[in-house]
């Protein structure tokens, strides 16, 4: 804005011009139209006077047009060399600022902005030992000041920045406020200067506050609404009343007119410029309400964006076409889509929430994960396959619970709540549209059967599979993913045998599997199993709160009465605590003024023994009466400590038992969920028991779901007058609000899935919620809370991969090629190590292995299941008692009860 008199130059407005044909003069650079030639050549005059000024380069003395010249190059100047990340945070932090002199604004801007640095900045990272390297913020997140009880500051607020090396192009730094610089030739403060001139200006009252220029702050989003109280008719309103409150008090106290009809009643008033009479009513100055202070926590996005350049930590994704930049991720799932990530979450969190009904141990995610991907024609998977008899298990009665009066049709019962007859699930009324050849593979030994007989060896799960899938096809909601599966299992150019189930279960994508996997946790979930199972855990989380009222209420007493206690102690203690006790020194001086005392006649008399052995007596008594109460607020502390103790087991407990829902942590601003899976209904690091307790995790991530969809429609996506709205509020849509809070990482439906998996990300996500909203003040909560148990087991799990990365190294560099063992990768060998020894403890065999045979009376149940000859498992078993210390008898079984001796 070219200045005059260094005021901002006004333009004339546009004339009305009423006829077409009259002739107009207008000046191009200012845009100014003139009807007649005269007042034309009169504004050229003035604007061709030498006493404009240039706003940006502050150079004076130059026509109107040279300084428009002059200020049009130097604001390209100052646009092309201030740093861009900068403009929109500087130009926030100056608007509606009250700082009179521009020199004093610039000081404060550039005070407040020197030692933090905004994402897309050149910086130099300084290391710990001198060296600099030049890089890029990709990342900011801010950490608010920690502080004590009493107000004190425990923590200054501090900042911690993503940079990505320039000469490092596959390397971060992870730095924090002390080991980052800026280049001081790119932010000083006459650039500062230069480009706040350029971009802002001020009206000429006094108190006006400095404003962005409208074309700059529509370009950067930035707010142009005045606040009323920095209005110029608010101030001019205020200093008014207060001139006039001034006036009043320097005034006698005012009398107001009379009441219509008691006008005799006035007062006469002493005489002012010659009259008398009653003073006129006194009126109060009417001023503008100020706005009610916002009261929080509110709806997040009602809530002032953030704008100073931070945004929510980078996800991780493990789907490929979720990934942004192109760098490979070594949690990636080859091949997995995007909705499938959902079913794999659910399916691992029933199987480990129900592992005592389906009789499964614990295993871990990443172990669950290698499973499903596993594929091999030799080596058999036991998690895999363990996982699906489980399951199958428990959808019928098993065979032995017949009714006592056998008929054809209660032989062929099941318990589903919709069988569907396998003809309609194929369409084998239309040839034409068949899609499988399901109903041909299952033959005369229905699945039904087989699976009540528990055959699930050499292909018989997978064909059992295939008849449950043809079965439940039925039901509308699964046709469709059925069908899918089943086409891949029975293929029409494949034979309708087992060995073709099995062979094409082998070789079924991880997609498949886990939809295959879904529909029968599902049904599982129907069964009366899991209703029994969720009943005594309502009654378990009973029994344990009873137990934890119990304790609670023994903490409490025991706190009583180690205030009583306390209280005694003080009454009890010969001195104040606060005082210590004399020192050597004043006793000494004290003895010697006594002495001084006695050998001058001066002292008082001395007591007479028995007075001393009454007060050795009473302060002995004292003392033990202290030592005594010491004791018991020892016992008294004990007590506390214990029951807290024992307040955090059952809490424990109750954390395990709570198995009827998984409960997520909580929603951001985008309604985006947020899950931590070993939250509750689990142990945090599996099953003391199982074979992979070492791992010491089960998750060991927090994942990240999408909105859905009417939570977007609801908040995001909304209708156009609401989103006219919103950005007439905040200078943004609430879409363009999330992509620039979110950052390049983003979810926008909740089939989408993400996750942090380390501290430093957890520490970040939790600076970035704002708790003036509802939804992430709850969830900044819970997660301030769960923070410490959270990274203590993605530790666990980043520690476990990388020892299991190094051993499995070793081993292949040892490992010799051998002609009967097929070769299978690293990767897929961790899922191998995983034994269901629950199963094994409880049953004595495998899901997937036949049940023992009967026993007879009198004789002990046989332990394998597979037949070996006679003389083997006399062998075996004479071995085994032998190494017992059990008496045999000449056939090679223990002797019982008769001819022996009863061992005490």
């Amino acid at each position: 804005m070219v200045l005059f008199k260094r005021k901002g130059v006004s333009y004339l407005s546009r004339p009305v011009i009423s006829d077409d044909a009259d002739d107009i003069w207008v000046i191009p650079q200012t845009e100014e139209v003139f009807t007649s030639y005269e007042s034309y050549l009169q504004r050229m005059d003035w604007y061709k006077q030498k006493r404009f000024t240039c706003e940006v380069s502050g150079r004076s003395g130059l026509s109107y047009f040279d300084a428009l010249r002059s200020e049009k190059a130097g604001s390209r100047e100052v646009e092309q060399a201030f740093p861009e990340p900068l403009k929109s945070p500087v130009l926030r932090r100056v608007q509606f600022s009250t700082t009179s002199r521009i020199d004093n604004l610039v000081d404060e801007v550039f005070d407040d902005f020197k030692n933090d640095f905004y994402p897309g900045e050149i910086v130099t990272v300084v290391l710990d030992d001198g060296q600099r390297l030049n890089g890029r913020v990709r990342d900011k997140a801010k950490f608010a000041a920690a502080l004590h009880a009493d107000g004190t500051v425990k923590r200054k607020a501090f900042s911690r920045y993503f940079v990505r090396l320039v000469d490092r192009p596959d390397e971060e730094a992870l730095v924090d406020d002390e080991h980052i610089v800026r280049d001081r030739k790119t932010f000083t403060k006459q650039m500062l200067r230069s480009f706040i001139k350029n971009c802002v200006h001020r009206e000429s009252w006094n108190g006006a506050p400095w404003l962005v220029k409208q074309n700059v702050a529509d370009e950067l989003h930035i707010p142009t609404e005045v606040p009323a109280h920095l209005q110029h008719g608010y101030k001019l309103a205020e200093r008014k009343a207060q001139r006039r409150a001034e006036r009043q008090e320097a005034l006698p106290p005012t009398l107001y007119a009379p009441a219509p009809g008691y006008a005799q009643m006035a007062l006469v008033q002493p005489e002012q410029n010659g009259s008398y009479g009653a003073l006129a009513p006194h009126l109060a100055p009417k001023f503008e309400a100020a706005p009610p202070p916002i009261k929080y926590p509110i709806d997040d996005m009602d809530v002032e964006p953030q704008r100073d350049g931070t945004h929510r930590p980078a996800l991780n994704f493990v789907v490929e076409s979720q990934i942004v930049d192109d760098s490979a991720s070594a949690d990636m799932i080859a091949g997995l889509e995007e909705p499938v990530v959902g079913i794999l979450l659910e399916i691992w969190n029933t199987l480990n929430v129900y592992a005592q009904v389906l009789k499964l141990d614990s295993f871990t995610f990443d172990d669950f994960v290698d499973a499903m991907q596993f594929s091999s024609d030799e080596v058999e998977c036991e998690l895999f396959v363990e996982m699906h008899c489980a399951v199958l298990k428990k959808l019928p009665t098993p065979e032995p619970e017949y009714p006592a009066k056998r008929t054809r049709s209660s032989l062929n019962k099941v318990q589903f709540a919709e069988p569907t007859p396998a003809e309609d699930a194929d369409g084998a009324d239309d040839p034409e549209i068949k899609i499988h050849r399901a109903a041909e593979m299952l033959g005369e030994y229905g699945w039904i059967q087989r699976l009540r007989k528990r055959d699930f060896r050499n292909g018989g799960w997978e064909l059992v599979m295939i008849g449950l899938l043809h079965q439940v096809a039925g039901r509308p909601r699964l046709t469709a993913v059925c069908n899918t599966i089943l086409a891949h299992l029975a293929p029409l150019d494949a034979e309708p045998s087992i060995e073709t189930a099995q062979l094409q279960y082998s070789t079924m994508d991880i997609n498949l599997r886990a939809h295959a996997l879904e529909i029968i946790c599902q049904l599982f979930l129907e069964t009366k199993a899991v209703k029994s199972f969720l009943e005594e855990k309502s009654n378990t989380m009973t029994y344990w709160r009873k137990v934890k009222i119990q304790h609670q209420r023994a903490r409490k007493d025991a706190i009583a009465k180690l205030k009583n206690l306390q209280l005694e102690r003080r009454l009890l203690a010969p001195t104040p605590e606060k005082s210590p006790s004399p020192m050597a020194e004043l006793e000494e001086a004290a003895e010697s003024v006594d002495a001084d005392r006695t050998e001058d006649g001066d002292g008082s008399i001395p007591d007479s023994e028995e007075d001393e052995d009454k007060k050795e007596d009473r302060q002995q008594k004292g003392s033990k009466e202290l030592q005594k109460t010491l004791k018991l607020i020892d016992k008294e502390r004990d007590k506390v400590d214990e029951a807290e103790e024992k307040i955090m087991q059952v809490d424990e407990h109750l954390r395990e038992a709570d198995c009827h829902r998984t409960r997520v942590l909580g929603k951001d601003r985008f309604c985006n969920r947020y899950w931590w899976f070993e939250r509750n209904a689990m142990p945090h690091a599996g099953h003391q028991d199982s074979s992979t307790h070492d791992a010491e995790y089960a998750n060991g991530r927090v994942w990240v779901q999408g909105p859905d969809e009417m939570e977007r429609v609801g908040y995001i996506d909304v209708a156009e007058d609401e989103k006219a709205n919103y950005a007439h509020r905040f200078q943004m849509t609430p879409a363009e609000r999330k992509k620039m809070e979110e950052g390049p990482t983003q979810l926008h439906s909740a089939q989408q899935w993400a996750f942090y998996d380390k501290a430093d990300e957890i520490d970040m996500l939790i600076g970035w919620l704002d708790p003036r909203g509802l939804r992430e003040m709850k969830l900044k909560k819970e997660l301030t809370v769960q923070r410490d148990t959270i990274v203590k087991y993605i530790q666990n799990r980043h520690a476990f991969l990388a020892g299991r990365d190094e051993s499995d190294e070793q081993a292949a560099t040892f490992r010799k090629s051998t002609r009967a063992k097929a070769y299978v990768s690293e990767a897929a060998r961790r899922c191998l190590r995983w034994e269901n020894k629950l199963a094994v403890r409880e049953d004595g065999h495998r899901h997937q292995d036949p049940p023992p045979a009967k026993k007879g009376r009198g004789r002990k149940a046989a332990v394998h299941a597979d037949p070996e000859p006679v003389t083997t498992r006399r062998k075996a078993r004479r071995r085994r008692l032998s190494e017992e210390s059990v008496v045999l008898n000449r056939q090679g079984r223990p002797v019982t009860r008769q001819g022996s001796r009863y061992n005490f």
